[in-house]
């Protein structure tokens, strides 16, 4: 969960929010709170998380647990947001 962790701490550092989606719900909704987001994940085998940026940009990350630590974020959205952040995790 170490690139998730860090995914996680890039957003909410730069003043964004985090909800996650689990497949049939929202788990947590426009938090801006680390533990409450990772709380919220795994409980199914995949989640979604959104982050949401003030000025209104948005990327969503597919998240499928029980692959390699670095396949873990399986998709992103290719937009500004999604590769700016996924750029910055430094998955080899």
């Amino acid at each position: 969960m170490k690139y998730v962790n860090r995914l996680i701490h890039l957003a909410l550092s730069q003043d964004m929010t985090l909800s996650v989606w689990d497949g049939e719900e929202w788990t947590v909704e426009g938090s801006r709170s680390a533990k409450e987001v990772r709380e919220a994940l795994a409980s199914t085998d995949m989640d979604n998380l959104f982050v949401r940026a003030s000025e209104g940009r948005y990327a969503s990350f597919l998240l499928v647990w029980g692959l390699e630590e670095d396949e873990t974020i399986a998709d992103y959205t290719d937009n500004e947001l999604g590769n700016e952040l996924y750029n910055q995790l430094e998955i080899n």
